[in-house]
């Protein structure tokens, strides 16, 4: 056991997967992969767009968004606070919407919807699990602020 409590544990869990999708997106060649594989899931599921070819400033843009993603997620590995856990349910509404924007779009692909998916789900779990932490769902984000951080993380500078 790790000292955490549950709701850190499923901070964490997420922050995980995230580091997973993101650690992809961040190297060259791993990058290159996720894209292609992204595009072989969209024709499993009825598609038939094709990878497009990137210039060597998007294939930049991509890996720049993967480290940032690596970043935030081993932040909330080390640190899993709620006040962050808000920072990211923020965050991921604001990329949902993105894709949601971008989906509009047929040259596309479709696979995207998995990712729409994860993102609204993930701040729909870390909103249920943080709310109840604090004594229901209803508390507002504002009410963290005050909240006492957890020792490992004051511990190590966290606060």
């Amino acid at each position: 056991m790790n000292g955490y409590s549950y709701p850190q544990r499923m901070i964490q869990g997420i922050a995980a997967f995230d580091l997973l999708i993101t650690g992809l997106l961040a190297l060259p060649p791993s990058a290159r992969w996720f894209i292609g594989m992204l595009y072989r899931v969209n024709t499993w599921m009825g598609g038939g767009l094709t990878p497009p070819s990137l210039t060597p400033l998007g294939w930049l843009f991509v890996n720049l968004a993967g480290a940032l993603g690596v970043l935030w997620a081993l932040v909330r590995l080390r640190w899993p606070l709620p006040r962050l856990a808000w920072v990211d349910i923020g965050g991921r509404l604001w990329v949902a919407g993105l894709l949601g924007f971008y989906l509009v779009n047929p040259a596309l692909p479709r696979a995207l919807l998995i990712f729409v998916i994860t993102e609204l789900g993930g701040a729909a779990i870390q909103r249920t699990v943080v709310g109840r932490a604090l004594g229901g769902a209803g508390k507002a984000p504002g009410n963290i602020i005050e909240k006492e951080p957890c020792e490992r993380a004051r511990r190590w500078g966290g606060e």
